[in-house]
């Protein structure tokens, strides 16, 4: 309901207990008045969709000058018998309306909350990875060689030329040799 039919549907609403103010209220009219009041409250409150406009709505039924509460001031004018039945009434329309409000404002909120993210939240743990191939495939090849009976063992990246080329009998003038092939340190330290 636009926000031009609330401002109608409150000043009709108003202007009923406005006329019933005077004379002694009947709780035939005092009950129709107030389910007309709860029956188009309920209908506006539906179709809200932002709680600025629920908080409006709330001021205009329970404010000072609310509909709720005018209706509560028209009680004074109902006879002592009817006072408990209209009263009953009167609480019920407002706890129902309360309610309808409470549940509205709550609805709106989970709305707002499921559209936004949350940065704080903890992430997502992307999958582990996986070996490399070519690491897969050296471990692969470990296990079988252990498997016959060697052993696998890690080592220096860099030799010295003796463990490298001299204890292995290469000549001098072999090809391995080359700067080419091979990179040589000045340093005797490694």
């Amino acid at each position: 309901m636009p926000l031009m039919d609330f401002v109608d549907v409150n000043k009709t609403l108003t202007c009923g207990l406005s006329r019933l103010k005077h004379a002694k209220i009947s709780v035939g009219a005092m009950e129709k008045q107030l389910e007309t009041i709860k029956n188009e409250f309920h209908a506006l409150i539906e179709s809200l969709e932002d709680n600025a406009r629920l908080s409006q709505v709330r001021i205009e039924l329970f404010g000072k000058n609310g509909i709720i509460t005018k209706a509560t001031k028209e009680f004074a004018n109902i006879t002592k018998e009817e006072r408990p039945k209209v009263g009953m009434l009167i609480n019920e329309v407002k706890q129902s309306l309360e309610e309808a409000l409470t549940a509205k404002e709550l609805k709106i909120r989970s709305q707002s909350q499921q559209s936004v993210i949350d940065i704080t939240t903890p992430g997502i743990r992307p999958k582990t990875g996986h070996l490399h191939p070519i690491t897969q495939a050296i471990w692969d090849i470990g296990n079988i060689f252990s498997r016959i009976g060697f052993e696998v063992t890690d080592t220096r990246e860099i030799e010295t030329d003796w463990y490298a080329f001299g204890a292995l009998n290469f000549p001098e003038n072999h090809p391995a040799r080359d700067e080419w092939e091979t990179f040589f340190l000045e340093t005797q330290k490694i």
